[in-house]
């Protein structure tokens, strides 16, 4: 049972860091041509700008998303250890 449970972890772990990257990419490939869409022809000289954070932004996903899923498996444990029974 211990293995099993961590073999779901890490697959979510994995797929959390897949997803991280995933966004990365699609905000340093389509960054800019998304920003233009969304805030129009009339702002676009914000688009720069805003791309740069965008992309920053864009560097903390991956890690994001393995701490959200890490932190939910340190939660579960936590739960299960020291439930109020």
């Amino acid at each position: 049972d211990r293995e099993e449970v961590q073999h779901h972890i890490s697959v979510l772990l994995f797929v959390g860091l897949a997803c991280g990257f995933s966004m990365l990419l699609f905000t340093g490939l389509f960054g800019a041509a998304t920003l233009t869409a969304f805030t129009g022809l009339k702002n676009a000289h914000v688009v720069p700008a805003a791309n740069t954070y965008v992309q920053i932004r864009g560097l903390a996903w991956p890690a994001l998303l393995v701490g959200w899923v890490a932190q939910s498996a340190r939660v579960d444990i936590m739960l299960k250890y020291f439930s109020i029974q």
